[in-house]
């Protein structure tokens, strides 16, 4: 009974703090236009302090009662991605300066001393190749769903999915710590989500995009299970490969623009979302289904991954 009370402690936590953010931020001037409005609105910016707010909150009560080391480090992974992402946030670092700072986000999964990787065709256990693995791997999870954002909903949405699969995924292969660590984060990325759709009164900002990645990150490495990550961040490193094809310098080309119907018209290089608005008509509210639909794909497809080789 009591497992379940964290996530939804999480959850609370998260949409009392969002909405008090959001009148600071905005009297701050801390904001963001919303480009994809006619209007262009100020918005908000770093939302993602909310659930982080909300996610440490659930954690913290987890080690202090239970003494799970496993979280400590999970939460300790957390802080470092959220820290990043504020610097982010408020500097704009240059992407080498954050793929270096977020290697560091490893290391309280190397600290905890123990772990192995099952790669399904071999197992990694602990030592440098693991230690290596690690830094890699959230470095790189957390980056990709920094990447597949910029539409009301988008990366809370596909983040709220794809922890969601990844909690069936640990009933699927008995994996009771993966659903642990995921849950305070999937309901207080709900939460953000009801402050986020469309039309957002909050942006989750780097501080909230990183968040979501590390979490899939640390939580998969955490349980030994990198591969089905990769799988629900499917889309995202479609997008990685789409974006990497311009050398990630899609801003040259300008934003997408919005007609007086409110379909989406997109700029001249190649997105998910650019794709799709290519390819359909469609006004904001349908393309992000469209991409919470594919990010169930993927979700769908780690749960044959989980029952078939695990």
């Amino acid at each position: 009974m009591v497992e379940a009370v964290y996530p939804f402690i999480a959850l609370a936590v998260t949409f009392v703090v969002a909405p008090f953010l959001i009148h600071s931020f905005l009297s701050r001037n801390i904001i963001g236009r919303d480009r994809h409005k006619p209007d262009r609105p100020r918005v908000a910016e770093m939302g993602g302090i909310a659930p982080f707010m909300g996610i440490m909150c659930a954690t913290v009560l987890i080690v202090f009662i239970e003494g799970d080391t496993a979280i400590a480090a999970f939460a300790g992974s957390l802080a470092i991605v959220f820290a990043v992402g504020v610097l982010d946030d408020r500097r704009a670092l240059r992407q080498r300066t954050k793929l270096a700072l977020l290697l560091t986000s490893g290391v309280p999964i190397i600290a905890l001393g123990k772990g192995s990787l099952d790669l399904v065709f071999a197992t990694l256990d602990y030592g440098a190749a693991y230690a290596l693995l690690v830094v890699v791997g959230m470095s790189a999870a957390a980056n990709l769903t920094n990447i597949l954002e910029g539409f009301n909903g988008e990366a809370c949405g596909m983040g709220v999915i794809a922890t969601a699969f990844l909690m069936i995924d640990a009933h699927v292969i008995g994996a009771p710590g993966l659903a642990r660590m995921l849950a305070p984060v999937c309901l207080a990325y709900l939460a953000l989500l009801y402050y986020n759709r469309y039309p957002a009164r909050v942006f989750p900002g780097d501080t909230g995009t990183l968040l979501i990645g590390g979490a899939i990150g640390a939580a998969t490495i955490l349980e030994g299970v990198p591969l089905l990550g990769v799988i629900v961040l499917a889309p995202h490193i479609v997008e990685f490969f789409l974006k990497a094809t311009v050398r990630f310098g899609g801003v040259k080309y300008g934003p997408t623009s919005v007609d007086d119907d409110g379909i989406l018209h997109p700029p001249p290089y190649r997105s998910l979302a650019n794709t799709l608005t290519r390819r359909m008509r469609l006004n904001e509210p349908h393309l992000v289904a469209v991409l919470w639909g594919i990010e169930m794909a993927a979700g769908c497809a780690s749960i044959v991954v989980a029952y078939f080789l695990y």
